[in-house]
This record gives structure tokens, C-alpha cells and sequence, in this order.
């Protein structure tokens, strides 16, 4: 008899359960990507100083129009739980305190790569994309650039292009502030 392997998905529930009982560990950085826990690489350096920089950028440029959450939870189906580094989403009265933001929530993801670029822009760009996550920057640490990646369809994004410091881009979301990329990366 031959046997089939398969792999065991897990749903965002099992996830939850799984670092409550304590198999997760508190100090395990993880995240659930289409029923696969995933162990998150740890952050160097550039990596921490241009999510820094981020989030500082996007607080007071979206400051009362949208909220930062950094490396916080976003519910993106029943197998999808990602904590990318940058998330911008909808304003809510309590901030989030009964559950986490979910895609109909969510204005923009940015993940910031440095030794994840091959796992942010293949896995995890399918992830976002199937969930209809409409607009999905990556920050590269190596090339000193924005990949932004608009209309998700299947698995992909139909419209992908690269920005550089010196440009200036927009959020699908919010087309009347302009965002200065040379703001994320040091000068």
C-alpha cells in the first residue's frame, strides 16, 4: 500500500489554541500563513530601522485618518493570520480591542525584507493576493527600493513597479497624500 503524504493545515482558531496551551512559546515569533505556521526570521538591523521609519512616516502622515499597526495580527481568512511590519487600516473606536483587523479593514500592507524578499514576494504575496489584499508594498533592504504590487487576482498581482527614494508614491486608499519614499530608507 503506498502511503500519501500530506501536510496538516491549521485554521486562525487551532493557531490561537496552539499558543494559549503553550506549543507555541511566547518568546516564538510565528505567524499563520495559509494554514502553515511560520517561524519568522529575526530582524536585523536595517531591517528594524526602516520599519522604524515606517511607522513613524505613516503615523503622522495618516495621523486621524488610519491607523498604524506594527507587527501586529491581521485576520486575512480562516488559515491566514499574518503580523506584517506595516499595516494600515481602517480607525476603530475601541482600537481593535475585540478582534483583530481583518482585509475589509485593512488600507495597506508593508512587509520589509531583507533575507525574506524570495518568501515576501512568492508565499506571502500569494497569501495577500488570494485574500484580495488590494495594495502590498515590500520594502527591499538590499536594492534600497518600494516592489508594490496592486490588483490581486488568484493568486498574483497584475500591476507590480518598483519605487526609489527621491519618488513619490500614494496608497490606493488615500491618493491625496503622497508619500516620500527617500523617508523610509537612512540618506
Amino acid at each position: 500500500m503506498n502511503a500519501i503524504q500530506t501536510t496538516r493545515l491549521f485554521t486562525v482558531n487551532e493557531y490561537r489554541q496552539m499558543a494559549e496551551c503553550g506549543i507555541l512559546k511566547p518568546e516564538e515569533r510565528t505567524e499563520l500563513i495559509e494554514g502553515q505556521v511560520i517561524l519568522m526570521a529575526a530582524q536585523k538591523p536595517p531591517h528594524a530601522a526602516i520599519s522604524d521609519n515606517i511607522e513613524k512616516y505613516f503615523r503622522v502622515l495618516f495621523e486621524g485618518v488610519a491607523a498604524v499597526r506594527s507587527q501586529k495580527p491581521i485576520v486575512l481568512s480562516d488559515r491566514t493570520e499574518p503580523e506584517p511590519d506595516i499595516a494600515l487600516v481602517r480607525m476603530q473606536p475601541r482600537n481593535y480591542y475585540d478582534r483583530h483587523p481583518t482585509v475589509e479593514d485593512l488600507f495597506l500592507l508593508v512587509e520589509v525584507s531583507d533575507a525574506t524578499l524570495s518568501f515576501d514576494i512568492n508565499q506571502k504575496l500569494a497569501a495577500y493576493a488570494r485574500s484580495r489584499v488590494s495594495d502590498y508594498w515590500v520594502a527591499d533592504v538590499n536594492a534600497g527600493c518600494i516592489r508594490i504590487f496592486r490588483q490581486p487576482q488568484n493568486s498574483e498581482y497584475l500591476q507590480q513597479f518598483f519605487v526609489h527614494p527621491g519618488d513619490l508614491v500614494t496608497a490606493l486608499a488615500f491618493p491625496e497624500k503622497k508619500i516620500e519614499i527617500g523617508q523610509f530608507f537612512p540618506s
